[in-house]
């Protein structure tokens, strides 16, 4: 009676592997999206340093900053998060202006403060869409799309402006 009680279960788990018929089992094969078909994302990042400020006087400052920039998969939304540390003073605004590395140039975006004017940290947060872009030409209605083809071509940049470097103290240019 013993050896049956180990033979059984011997014998019940040999029945069981010869029973499974791997060779009739078929990967399933899923055909890959495109990636013209598949939409992404985009992110975009700055890196703010006084180094990068064009200035008539030097910008006497250790702050610096970054900002990070994603585009919504459907590219109607351009969400940022803006974070400075080490200002000299209170800033007096945050924005993403028009112009090319070492060129001043006219604001096209008020970034959304979310933190008292001497914190550091995120200082600025929120979604950017065609309605938040500023009119720079009279009757030209800017759109979020032109906003990342000036991104992409280079012609982007981040500063925060402070009482100390109303003209901005720290800046980057958005890639």
């Amino acid at each position: 009676m013993r050896k049956l009680l180990y033979v059984f279960p011997a014998l019940a788990m040999s029945l069981f592997l010869t029973g499974c018929e791997t060779d009739l089992v078929e990967p399933q094969i899923t055909e890959a999206v495109s990636s013209s078909d598949a939409k992404q994302s985009r992110t975009y990042i700055a890196h703010l340093s006084p180094e990068n400020e064009v200035s008539a006087t030097p910008i006497m400052s250790n702050a610096n900053g970054q900002i990070i920039l994603k585009l919504s998969k459907d590219g109607t939304e351009l969400s940022y998060k803006l974070i400075a540390a080490n200002l000299t003073s209170p800033r007096v605004g945050q924005h993403l202006h028009l112009g090319a590395a070492g060129v001043n140039g006219p604001v096209l975006v008020s970034l959304m403060s979310t933190a008292e004017p001497t914190a550091n940290g995120v200082i600025a947060e929120g979604i950017i869409t065609n309605g938040s872009l500023r009119q720079i030409i009279p009757g030209q209605v800017l759109t979020l799309a032109y906003l990342i083809q000036q991104i992409e071509a280079g012609n982007i940049y981040t500063n925060v402006h402070t009482t100390m470097y109303t003209g901005g103290e720290i800046r980057g240019q958005v890639k």
